[in-house]
């Protein structure tokens, strides 16, 4: 009885927080609400003993963006790049009562840190690291809370010559901490169910390994029902939410025969440029059901997505009932996921993208999606405990489409692995993984370690030999043998002699040099794609006849030669400058790049522009028609042109009485554009201007009167004219600033939700608004001189005739109509023009680093060096014009320097901390807007 009032009051008081959240605005995601909302007492550490760097929290975000605001894995180690925003395990069922209980980590957490009872800010149930070198918690390692201990071959605990128990450590890094669900409060934080009573004790794990494994980070949940309760229909599942690179431009996908779930990016991506690479959140190791004598694991049972801001039933769940949908693969409200034939299905998704075959999302289709791979129906008894294993890979091919077939290369590879890691499987067979890298001339193919798995069970490596395949032949490159004084084993088979095996005593290698192309005898080329397999040899000394040796399938790994820094993608030189845009080259077939030199430039009015694309090396005009992202396929490379038309920048002083409605606007959240790309304009791009305009409060209002009279139009007559009316506003061009000049403006009414007044007021009743999307009231800022309107009617429609910008507002928050006075300021993007030429090289070397003149987002990059010892440079993005302040603060949260305080254009900006008299440690790096916008990076100083 009690645990059932525990369950209504979590839910009345969730109920509460959903309808104050509901009329405060669209819940988010992103990092200004979880800097902001960071729980007290939690621990956070890094996982970075590979190519991956993860931040993971002890209530059980085993990816967390709390610490730097933003996605917490970044992938490559130290490159700035990042790929998985947050990440936690779901895990739903029904008590004896038939009310949902959960314990699940999302954003937030349900859980604690610690065992049930324990005092979660208690510095024991932090998170603990160690290190194959020595390093780490080896002697705080926590036996007496379950942290696993280094077992003999009997089961025993082992002991060191000190008589002590030995820390378990799996692969070259381990983290591991215990959480529970126990605790109501936390539920708050989530999906409002009672708890679970759950003690989960979380591994996580990786290896600084040569191939895929440096791309992996392996977790374990052991999970125990501490209750007195037994749970039914219980879900378990993966839930993620990755961004590679940037948040909105995923694809996401599942495979069910691998127990994966994966996202993978469009073509090209701002961060990975043109090689964005794919993502997979794997099933290592299901829970299982049956009896003791007929046990039975699960695997993936079923696959579901959902992305932000997508209407219902397929957005973020806010109460346990809709998240245990999502578990049992169907829409939050249980309608259920079907396939392009109609057909019901737990595997949405599940098609080839590689191929372009079965159930895909759409080219246009990109978003910033969620998914959870899940498992279940099974059943918790008091004192039941589950295991479940998962991993996490990162796979780069040359360009999306083959980072996935790499992913799932990689997938099947990290089943292997993990089976005979955990002994679920004979070692039989020798996992050879491969790693390829540009050498300059050739290529340095490097290989896994076996002498870390043989000898063992009667099993010695012998040695490896590297081929090149070509057209399925083999054609051995280099050979390498252990010096054990065995340089053949040869086995009679039908009378005659059979070599299992041969080599020269000179020794083994883990890595070689590639330079020559054995099909051609010719140095390898950039661009082409090359294959190769290693050949692993294990002796196998308790057998006879031709299992004596034990080699590994064949099995050939492509790799297409690519210089060192190469990301598919570039920027063509702005040489001629004059508007604002890039030029982006995309390289689709490397082999084809030809070193010529080429032009491009364009003609016609803006908005109407065509561009020229010239050969120079040849003098070939190769394109001259309409303005757009063209691909040339013989010639290797696709332009891709960015024309910055548009809103470059806008700001307001004052408090802000409105918002922006997104429309797909350049600015004003969405609510704002250029006339021409709202409902059209007659306006010569050429003559856009920058305006300042002032809006009234209810005082100048009473004092003065409206400041402007307009023309008005009916949306729900077809935007016929109305007459004038009037507007609490005045908008002036200030191309001219010590001589602005006023502008008209006219609006649009909607007769629906209230009846025409002729005045610009979103709907006002004196109360309150009748919708959130402001009446459709758009606003219109005309380019002719301020007449009352005069001159404007259905003949010269205001909704399409001269205009400079259309905007469309509605209330901002709970500020009511005329609350303050405020001023915007809106500048235009002239984009390209005839004046503007751009020129470029098709060369694989031409390798630099995109610059990025007008960025579409803010961004705080990491800074370089880091870790730094007394100076470090530190990158910023700013989106548009606003005030921006950059400030160090020092691990207790104090602020210890600004480094920018000041207004800052749209741009790419550098600033250097010199802080010779700082001591080593932990330091933030905070970016923050005058509009909001809030990041945090995390930096190591060192001395």
């Amino acid at each position: 009885m009690k645990q059932h009032h525990i369950f209504v009051f979590v839910l009345l008081v969730c109920s509460i927080a959903l309808f104050v959240s509901q009329a405060q605005g669209t819940k988010t995601y992103r990092s200004e609400e979880f800097m902001l909302d960071k729980p007290s007492g939690l621990d956070h550490q890094q996982f970075n003993c590979n190519n991956i760097t993860c931040w993971m929290s002890n209530d059980g975000l085993i990816v967390s963006q709390r610490v730097t605001g933003t996605a917490g894995l970044e992938w490559p180690k130290g490159s700035g790049k990042t790929a998985d925003f947050c990440s936690g395990l779901w895990i739903i069922g029904k008590g004896p009562d038939g009310f949902l209980r959960s314990a699940c980590s999302e954003f937030n957490s349900e859980l604690c840190p610690g065992t049930i009872g324990a005092d979660p800010e208690a510095p024991e149930n932090r998170i603990y690291k160690i290190n194959s070198d020595g390093t780490g918690d080896w002697n705080d390692w926590p036996f007496d809370l379950g942290a696993p201990a280094l077992k003999a071959k009997d089961g025993s605990d082992s002991l060191d010559s000190y008589g002590n128990r030995i820390p378990r450590l799996y692969g070259d890094q381990t983290l591991w901490w215990v959480m529970n669900d126990a605790d109501p409060e936390p539920h708050f934080n989530l999906f409002c169910a009672g708890p679970m009573e759950l003690e989960i004790h979380v591994l996580a794990f990786g290896f600084d390994e040569t191939g895929p494994l440096a791309d992996m980070l392996f977790y374990e949940w052991m999970i125990c029902n501490k209750s007195q309760m037994s749970y039914d229909s219980t879900y378990i599942g993966l839930w993620d939410d990755p961004d590679l690179g940037a948040s909105t431009n995923d694809y996401v996908a599942c495979d069910p025969a691998l127990n994966l779930g994966y996202a993978y990016n469009t073509p090209y991506d701002e961060m990975y440029m043109g090689r964005p690479p794919a993502y997979g959140f794997k099933l290592l190791m299901g829970p299982h059901i049956g009896s003791a004598t007929a046990p039975q694991q699960l695997h993936m049972t079923s696959y579901t997505y959902f992305y932000l801001g997508a209407p219902e039933p397929w957005s973020d769940p806010l109460f346990a009932p809709e998240a245990y949908n999502y578990l049992k693969g169907r829409g939050s409200d249980g309608t259920p996921r079907r396939d392009p034939e109609g057909n019901i299905t737990v595997f949405p998704l599940n098609g080839d993208p590689v191929t372009g075959e079965g159930h895909l999302l759409g080219e246009n289709e990109f978003s910033d999606y969620r998914f959870i791979v899940s498992s279940g129906p099974i059943s918790l008894e008091p004192g039941d405990m589950q295991t479940i294993r998962a991993v996490k890979i990162l796979a780069q091919g040359q360009n999306n489409l083959e980072s996935v077939a790499l992913l799932k290369k990689h997938a099947k590879l990290a089943q292997n692995f993990h089976d005979q890691f955990f002994h679920l499987a004979d070692v039989g067979k020798p996992l050879v993984m491969l790693e390829f890298m540009d050498a300059q001339p050739g290529i340095q193919i490097s290989w896994n370690d076996l002498t870390k798995v043989y000898p063992q069970n009667g099993l010695e490596l012998l040695g490896y030999k590297l081929y090149q395949v070509i057209d399925g032949n083999l054609a051995e490159l280099a050979s390498f043998d252990v010096k054990d004084g065995i340089t053949e084993i040869i086995e009679m088979v039908d009378d005659q002699e059979v070599i299992l095996y041969s080599g020269d005593e000179n020794g083994l290698a883990t890595s070689t040099k590639v330079t020559v192309d054995k099909s051609t005898g010719e140095p390898l080329v950039y661009g082409y794609t090359y294959s190769y397999f290693l050949k692993a040899f294990i002796h196998n000394t308790t057998a006879t006849g031709m299992d004596r040796v034990i080699t590994n399938d064949m099995e050939a790994i492509n790799y297409t030669y690519l210089p060192v820094g190469y990301e598919g993608a570039f920027y063509a030189k702005h040489s001629q400058h004059n508007g604002d845009g890039e030029v982006l080259v995309m390289i689709t077939d490397p082999k084809l790049m030809n070193n010529h030199h080429y032009k491009l430039s364009f003609d016609g009015p803006i908005g109407k522009l065509n561009m020229k694309l010239v050969d120079v090396s040849t003098g070939h005009i190769i394109y001259h028609d309409v303005l757009n992202d063209v691909k040339f396929d013989s010639l290797g490379f696709r332009l891709i042109v960015h024309n910055r038309l548009g809103i470059k920048a806008w700001d307001w002083d004052g408090d802000r009485w409105v918002t922006g409605v997104n429309w797909g606007g350049g600015g004003f959240f969405g609510g704002l554009d250029i006339g021409l790309h709202f409902l059209g304009s007659t306006l010569p791009c050429e003559e856009l201007v920058p305006i300042h305009v002032e809006f009234q409060d209810i005082a100048s209002v009473d004092h003065d009167g409206y400041w402007s009279k307009g023309a008005v139009y009916r949306y729900d007559l077809d935007y016929s004219y109305a007459g004038i009316g009037d507007l609490p506003l005045a908008a002036f061009d200030v191309s001219d600033s010590l001589n602005p000049r006023k502008l008209n403006i006219c609006f649009v009414e909607h007769d629906s939700l209230v009846s025409p007044n002729k005045l610009w007021d979103m709907g006002w009743n004196g109360v309150d608004y009748p919708d959130y999307i402001g009446a459709r009231e758009y606003l219109f800022v005309m380019s002719s001189d301020y007449s009352e309107g005069d001159g404007y009617d259905d003949a010269n429609n205001g909704t399409s005739a001269d205009v400079l910008y259309g905007l469309w507002p509605a209330q901002r928050g709970n500020h009511p109509y005329l609350e303050a006075e405020f001023n915007m300021d809106i500048i235009p993007s002239l984009g390209l023009s005839d004046k503007d030429v751009f020129e470029f090289t098709a060369s694989l070397l031409n390798i630099e680093k995109p610059r990025i003149t007008n960025p579409e987002h803010f961004a705080l990059l990491q800074n370089y060096p880091n870790p730094f010892n007394s100076q470090t440079t530190i990158t910023y993005n700013i989106g548009k014009q606003t005030h921006v302040t950059i400030e160090i603060y020092n691990l207790w949260g104090q602020r210890i320097k600004t480094l920018v305080d000041e207004k800052k254009d749209i741009g790419i900006y550098t600033i250097t901390w010199d802080a010779p008299s700082r001591p080593s440690g932990v330091y933030f790096i905070r970016l923050l807007t005058s509009g909001g916008y809030h990041q945090v990076i995390k930096t190591v100083l060192i001395k």
